[in-house]
């Protein structure tokens, strides 16, 4: 029996120092829970916030306490629109997006007579000083053919990169102004006066493609030819006709009925071409 008495006492003396040294599963499961509050601060991140969004549980994550906020930002979708020697190019190949700060591939244009491809350059869409003077309309009209102009509008131009409007005055002097050269008029007759006189236009509006309007206050008055008679009538068709009618060409059948000569429709698209390089601001 005292065998068995000191066996007993050694048993509960060794479990008793067991369990100082040791501690339990529920004390474990305290010390790693304060733990974890000590290390990881209770921070929420919010997720897909809008302008509706309440100040609850279900949006921040949290009843109480801090909540981090980040802004969560998606890249914008550029439209883009490329032109060749004033023309819209168009095509499985280009490119009629971009998304900011990405990769930008650049199409190729065709190849061009007399001139090396130098790279892109971004187009203003409001100046005139970038339109290609070279390229010819495809389209005209004018009060004296088709009323109903917007106000201010007395001539349009419909052309490869979009519509350009106009107006045009009649004066009975040049002001020491050439043809074709960017000048004052003075003495303008009034509309409705149908007196011979030099017929002046001026681009008042122009519209690009795929863009919004634009408005011009200051733009040039250029000379564009003296009318023998009913120049405030005819000269809104002057103005038109230079501006967006189409080049000019001396078919051998006109040639042979002594309607024109090729040099001489030549000489009328050099005078277009001039023209309108006087109206867009361009030097000649």
């Amino acid at each position: 029996k005292p065998q068995n008495s000191t066996h007993t006492h050694t048993h509960t003396h060794t479990h008793t120092h067991t369990g100082k040294l040791l501690p339990s599963i529920k004390q474990i499961g305290t010390i790693c829970f304060a733990f974890y509050f000590i290390i990881f601060p209770n921070f929420t991140f919010a997720d897909n916030i809008t302008a509706s969004s309440t100040c609850t549980n279900g949006v921040l994550g949290t009843y109480t306490g801090p909540a981090d906020i980040e802004a969560n930002f998606d890249p914008n979708t550029i439209n883009t629109t490329w032109y060749s020697n004033g023309t819209q190019l168009t095509g499985n190949n280009i490119p009629a997006t971009c998304t900011y700060d990405n990769a930008l591939t650049p199409p190729t244009p065709a190849p061009r007579a007399g001139y090396v491809f130098g790279g892109w350059t971004l187009r203003d869409a409001c100046s005139l000083a970038s339109l290609d003077a070279t390229v010819f309309g495809t389209n005209n009209t004018s009060t004296d053919i088709m009323g109903g102009l917007p106000e201010g509008v007395r001539w349009t131009a419909t052309m490869p990169y979009g519509e350009l409007y106009g107006d045009s005055v009649c004066t009975p002097t040049n002001n020491g102004t050439e043809i074709g050269s960017v000048g004052t008029p003075v003495d303008i007759y009034s509309i409705g006066n149908y007196s011979e006189g030099y017929c002046w236009c001026r681009v008042t509006r122009y519209t690009p493609n795929g863009s919004e309007q634009c408005s011009y206050s200051d733009s040039n008055w250029v000379l564009v030819k003296y009318e023998t008679s009913n120049c405030s009538y005819d000269c809104t068709w002057t103005c038109a006709y230079n501006v967006g009618n189409a080049m000019s060409v001396c078919t051998p059948e006109y040639e042979s009925m002594g309607f024109c000569t090729p040099a001489s429709w030549s000489e009328q698209n050099t005078v277009k071409i001039n023209i309108r390089r006087a109206l867009f601001g361009q030097t000649q």
